[in-house]
């Protein structure tokens, strides 16, 4: 019979486990995702501009409201043009990491 204080098992401590070693794999990872960070919050910053809004969107039919408001279309084409900046702003970056 086993009582607390009494018991016969003999404690064996987990083996040591290794220091964490740097990996230069995820750290190259955390560099690409702060380089897309970069590049939405650039392309966002380069569309809010309103001589860019402009230039852009004098070529596009029904882009403004009645009262000089831009449209939905206008803001679907600013959308699409988001998109597009984000992608060369990507493929401008991505290589300096």
């Amino acid at each position: 019979m086993v009582t607390p204080g009494t018991s016969s098992a003999i404690y064996t401590p987990p083996p040591p486990t290794q220091v964490n070693q740097f990996n230069p794999g995820a750290a190259i990872t955390v560099l690409k995702s702060i380089m897309t960070y970069v590049s939405v919050f650039a392309a966002i910053f380069l569309i809010s501009l309103t001589p860019v809004q402009s230039l852009f969107l004098r070529y596009i039919p029904n882009a403004y409201g009645g009262s000089g408001v831009v449209s939905l279309t206008g803001a679907a084409c600013l959308g699409g043009l988001g998109v597009v900046l984000v992608y060369i702003l990507q493929m401008i970056l991505q290589p300096l990491v």
